[in-house]
């Protein structure tokens, strides 16, 4: 029956397993500077006072990692100067992602393309405007006077004064949406420039989407995000 063996070096990482017919064969198959340990281990596992122990998950998948045979936890290592540029970075990141969002919320509200946000403010201004006007004169003013509304009609609603509501009504809601979404998205970024790493930074921006969803959801505005 052979015998299953592991090897570990002089720092108690892991080296080889083998199976060999005897002890004599392990003796002599030892390879220089290592240890024999009786058993099939993987290299997941170290060896530290003579116990083969697992080695535990690693924080991250980052080169600057490495594991410490001794006290048996990982190590970071990298320099302070390294370590503030990495969290000033996720700051910066998290700054973005928040920023990212919040453009992304708007969009739910409004057609985000090129001059559109102009064409808003200018359905917006005729259509008031136009109100105005039958609330002071009995007979319509010149449709041609307010050619967005004109264009729309038979489109967006059946007549001129329906079309100047729609429009009003859509500015209302956005100004209300959109106070929501800046209130939110300053106080998030408000709360990264305030934590003291990036990490708390980072954790800051992840949790931005469900809180503004949820507010936006409170004002009866549901939106995914």
């Amino acid at each position: 029956m052979n015998i299953e063996s592991s090897f570990y070096d002089l720092t108690g990482r892991y080296v080889t397993s083998m199976s060999m017919p005897d002890d004599e064969a392990v003796r002599l198959n030892t390879p220089p500077g290592t240890t024999a340990v009786s058993g099939r281990f993987s290299e997941d596992t170290y060896l530290h006072q003579g116990e083969v122990k697992t080695i535990p998950e690693r924080p991250s998948a980052d080169l600057f990692w490495v594991f410490d045979t001794v006290t048996g936890e990982w190590i970071d290592q990298r320099t302070d100067a390294e370590l503030q540029a990495a969290s000033d970075q996720k700051r910066r990141d998290a700054i973005d992602a928040i920023n990212r969002v919040r453009g992304e919320a708007r969009t739910r509200f409004i057609t985000s393309i090129p001059g559109q946000d102009m064409v808003y403010i200018e359905k917006e201004r005729e259509a008031r405007d136009w109100v105005a006007a039958r609330a002071t004169d009995s007979n319509a003013p010149d449709p041609d006077e307010y050619p967005h509304l004109a264009n729309e009609v038979g489109t967006t609603a059946l007549d001129m004064d329906s079309v100047a509501q729609v429009y009003l009504n859509m500015a209302a809601m956005f100004r209300t949406f959109s106070a929501i979404i800046e209130g939110e998205a300053m106080a998030a970024l408000n709360a990264v420039e305030a934590v003291s790493t990036g990490e708390d930074a980072s954790a800051v921006a992840q949790a931005f989407p469900t809180r503004l969803v949820a507010a936006l959801a409170a004002a009866g505005a549901p939106i995914d995000l």
